[in-house]
């Protein structure tokens, strides 16, 4: 079964005007989203059917109602609004008709207790998730003195949260009443001291009940300011008590998180650490892998150019692509030297062209022509770098493999035939030593495709230890 919604609110003078506002939608801003403005022409008001101010209304009703003659205090309730609702599902399936009925019951069962001219408003709202009622009491005594605290002590809110559903289960409505002494929420310092002072009021009445008759006038009044004020004094020691251990329950709480923070940086500033040595590692890893991945590619490449080195000299055509000939250093004296291929040699040091051609010359440094040949060899590295321009005008088809040489001596040949080898040496022979009965034995045994073949097998076997499939 659903459960009445009854709850009441204390107003005072200086809240009246923004509380007409919002309860008869006198304006299209509104600070609560739930509003549906478009649905506020179905709200309705069963009291106030004019919709006249809440200043006027009320004050003028007070004003011309009181017993005194003296003016409204600021700080006194002039009206206590109760919402009257319930739940989402006790109107699912109700009519617009039926509605009515339900809110026109409880208005008149608040003017059968308090007294019908006392209620000054019932403002329904249905443009909101769900239909409520604002019905305003102004809270005169039987002997019209203005009163909430008489009024409306703890006893009559209790009366209220059980006969109302009761007088509303009587008329055909299934409703019970709310749960009882629910707490939702901690109370701040002001809210707390409204609260006290109903707290106090209902001290006050359990001491000394006051009686009501058959429309809930109160019949005696028995003023109590001496246990007000004790009762209240109690109420404060107790709620500075209640505060300082709230306090000191968070500093507890709020050191805990603190600890717990530290914590948590330390293992924060491990991680941190242990990620920098991950992305050293990482960096080193990835720079091994970019200089492997290099090395990897110069074999791949390394091995094509044995594979057609080796290729081309076992063929009998002898093609092979340009920038993968065999290029020989020759000075007429020494065996001609393997270079490695014409792409090798386009990328080849100076450094290492000196320590390839002038091996071997050391046999020469005590003979006659020992310093020319020394002289020649230190001109054939000078000419080092016009001979690679001209290996790449080959590769790129501008001239033949004829190139130039040191002096009128060629000493460099692209795969070259013993008999451009034998004629070489003599021009050589005749350009060094000057003597032409100097006969040189460094071709006796060229073969140059026997020779290609033992540098291609010595090439795979010794520097790169892979066999030609």
């Amino acid at each position: 079964m659903s459960k009445l919604v009854a709850t009441m609110k204390k107003m005072k003078a200086n809240n009246l005007s923004g509380m007409s506002i919002h309860n008869d939608r006198k304006t299209s801003k509104h600070s609560n989203p739930d509003i549906d403005t478009s649905r506020s022409k179905l709200n309705y008001d069963l009291v106030n059917k004019d919709k006249l101010s809440y200043q006027k209304i009320i004050m003028d009703y007070i004003n011309e109602n009181k017993a005194t003659t003296r003016a409204v205090r600021k700080d006194a309730v002039v009206v206590d609004e109760w919402i009257i609702s319930s739940d989402r599902d006790f109107f699912a399936d109700m009519s617009n008709r039926e509605q009515w009925r339900f809110f026109r019951t409880a208005v008149n069962w608040f003017q059968n207790r308090y007294g019908k001219s006392n209620i000054r408003y019932a403002s329904v709202h249905l443009d909101e998730t769900t239909p409520h009622m604002h019905l305003g009491v102004v809270p005169l005594t039987k002997d019209r003195r203005l009163s909430s605290k008489k009024v409306f002590n703890v006893t009559e809110l209790k009366n209220v949260q059980e006969k109302l559903p009761e007088y509303l289960q009587s008329k055909g409505f299934e409703l019970e009443r709310g749960v009882r002494n629910t707490r939702q929420k901690h109370l701040d310092p002001a809210e707390y001291k409204a609260k006290q002072d109903e707290i106090t009021e209902a001290l006050v009445e359990m001491l000394e009940p006051a009686q009501y008759d058959e429309r809930g006038w109160v019949d005696n009044w028995v003023e109590q300011d001496s246990l007000r004020a004790e009762i209240n004094e109690l109420g404060k020691k107790k709620f500075w008590e209640g505060m300082r251990q709230r306090y000191f329950d968070e500093e507890l709480e709020l050191s805990k998180v603190r600890q717990e923070r530290q914590q948590a940086e330390q293992e924060l500033s491990k991680i941190r650490d242990e990620l920098k040595e991950i992305e050293e590692h990482t960096s080193r890893l990835k720079a091994e892998n970019e200089r492997l991945s290099v090395e990897n590619q110069n074999m791949i490449n390394n091995t094509r150019h044995v594979e057609n080195t080796l290729k081309g000299v076992l063929s009998d055509e002898n093609i092979i692509p340009k920038e993968d000939e065999p290029v020989y250093y020759f000075d007429g004296l020494k065996p001609p030297v393997f270079l490695g291929s014409v792409r090798e040699f386009i990328e080849m040091s100076k450094e290492k062209f000196y320590k390839y051609i002038s091996k071997g010359n050391e046999q020469y440094n005590n003979t006659d022509y020992g310093n020319d040949i020394k002289k020649f060899t230190l001109a054939a590295v000078e000419h080092l770098d016009q001979w690679k321009k001209e290996l790449l005008g080959y590769c790129e088809n501008l001239h033949d493999k004829v190139l130039s040489g040191v002096g009128s001596v060629k000493a460099l040949f692209i795969n070259p035939s013993e008999f451009n080898l034998r004629f070489e040496e003599r021009i050589f022979s005749d350009y060094i030593l000057r003597r032409k009965s100097f006969k040189s034995e460094s071709l006796k045994n060229f073969d140059p495709v026997q020779e290609g073949k033992n540098v291609a097998t010595h090439y795979i076997q010794q520097e790169r230890g892979k066999q030609i499939r």
